[in-house]
């Protein structure tokens, strides 16, 4: 408690004398780190940008010729819609919180995991029309 009495430049002589690091005293390797870090976020934002103009363009095409295809392939279209707008909303959110938006990464991940299981789950099922040898 009487440390915080103290002026700025006391508690600052203060904690110099204890032994403690000062926050601008780092340590030489912080900065690789997170030059690492920011690259990673860079590479899976670039990534979620592709995944979700993919999905979504495809949902979105699929259900602009709905009179031609299945309720089975509309419904599944419905959700790649979904969730390519959720990953294209996710990624614009990372990129203003500056890659500090764990939320946003959940739900683009989220997005990500469920497009891709309805996608299969179609492919398995023979509701996507797939060609190929039977």
């Amino acid at each position: 408690m009487a440390q915080n009495c103290l002026p700025h430049k006391a508690r600052r002589w203060r904690i110099r004398s204890e032994g403690r690091k000062l926050p601008y005293q780092e340590e030489p390797g912080i900065a690789m780190k997170a030059s690492l870090r920011g690259i990673w976020t860079f590479a899976l934002v670039l990534l979620m940008l592709y995944f979700g103009l993919t999905t979504g363009l495809f949902g979105y095409l699929v259900l602009d010729e709905w009179r031609s295809f299945r309720s089975g392939l509309l419904a599944c279209a419905a959700i790649w819609l979904i969730g390519g707008l959720a990953m294209l909303a996710s990624v614009w959110w990372i990129a203003r919180s500056l890659a500090r938006s764990r939320p946003a990464s959940l739900i683009a991940g989220t997005a990500a995991v469920v497009s891709g299981a309805v996608f299969a789950v179609a492919a398995a099922t023979h509701v996507l029309p797939c060609s190929g040898p039977d």
